[in-house]
């Protein structure tokens, strides 16, 4: 007899379910933008906000489709309810924003890669869809702070954050 009794993984279950406590804010975004109020954040229909988040850096912001279905499920059934994007425009992760395969960084941050938007614009969809709110931040990566003529515009799921380009900050 073994001393060790095997575990069973399931990858696209949690061990324990508690997406019910965020039930009631499906989808993300229906309350309104979040607010500074006081020592909370709140909501622009008045609801408390409470967030239980972690963060995807890099590549790991754009997913297959069907990663970014589970992965947005697994992190509902864990009970969070906020993503925070980080270093979305690094030139050492690919994809990133302005660059979708591997090879030499570009200069352009002008524009952003098709493919890339179009799968973090895929699992941005699935994390609203369980309640899950977001915040992008980019301008963070060295490519970025580099080129003086980058645009960068934060994407936001409920907490706004102004436009404002890399020229005007480090020019």
């Amino acid at each position: 007899m073994s001393r060790y009794m095997p575990v069973y993984q399931h990858p696209e279950m949690m061990p324990v379910d508690i997406s019910f406590v965020f039930e009631d804010e499906k989808p993300a975004g229906k309350h309104g933008f979040c607010r500074v109020d006081g020592e909370n954040f709140r909501f622009e229909d008045g609801t408390l906000a409470k967030f239980w988040g972690v963060i995807f850096n890099g590549a790991s912001c754009f997913p297959s489709h069907d990663y970014a279905e589970g992965v947005a499920q697994r992190l509902s059934q864990a009970g969070c309810n906020f993503v925070r994007f980080h270093q979305i425009d690094a030139d050492w992760a690919t994809p990133n924003l302005f660059r979708f395969t591997a090879g030499k960084p570009t200069r352009n941050t002008r524009s952003f890669d098709p493919r890339s938007m179009e799968r973090m614009d895929y699992l941005i969809k699935c994390l609203k869809e369980q309640g899950i709110d977001y915040d992008a931040f980019t301008c963070v990566s060295t490519a970025a702070m580099r080129c003086r003529c980058a645009f960068v515009c934060t994407r936001t799921g409920n907490l706004p954050v102004p436009c404002t380009t890399i020229s005007a900050l480090w020019a």
